[in-house]
Formats: C-alpha cells, sequence, structure tokens
C-alpha cells in the first residue's frame, strides 16, 4: 500500500495526494523590503483505479492546483485550474 493509496478490493484502489510549491523571500537591495520569488502554489488530486488484467489499468484523476497567495479569490494573477483525465495503461 502506497501512501496517500488505498485498495479497497483487488481490482479496486483510490488515491489522493496534497503538493505545496512554496517560494522563499529575499531582500529587494532598492526598496530594502521583503519579497518573493512567486506565488505559493497548491495542488490537489484525487484518483481511482481499476485492475481489469493484469496487464490493463482504467485511471480516473482529477488535479486542481489553486494559488496559495490569494485563496479567497483562487489568484489575482495566476487562476485557479482543474484537470481531469481517464487512462487505460496496458502493457504488451
Amino acid at each position: 500500500m502506497d501512501p496517500g493509496r488505498y485498495d479497497f478490493a483487488p481490482s479496486f484502489h483510490l488515491a489522493a495526494r496534497y503538493d505545496l510549491f512554496g517560494y522563499s523571500t529575499f531582500t529587494d537591495p532598492g526598496t530594502n523590503t521583503q519579497e518573493t520569488w512567486g506565488n505559493d502554489l497548491r495542488r490537489i488530486e484525487a484518483g481511482i483505479g481499476y485492475r481489469i488484467s493484469r496487464e490493463m489499468l482504467l485511471k480516473a484523476v482529477y488535479q486542481r492546483y489553486d494559488n496559495a497567495a490569494y485563496p479567497e479569490t483562487g489568484g489575482q494573477d495566476r487562476p485557479n485550474s482543474h484537470l481531469a483525465a481517464v487512462q487505460l495503461h496496458m502493457i504488451f
């Protein structure tokens, strides 16, 4: 069992993860103020998988990216983005 993965039947599994990409700060020599290199980003991902056979896996995944600097507006310079995908993985 992988971290963030739960096998609830021999052929089915659920998976989830949370990532945070945080930028460090620096001192601007012109203004002597603390600035960041960019806005922090969050990613939330969830998926379900079904093993059809030993060689074939069907997966469905949903991801959401958020601009962590402005959670109440969804990001002023980078809007939230969403991704939904279905994948059929086959081993030959």
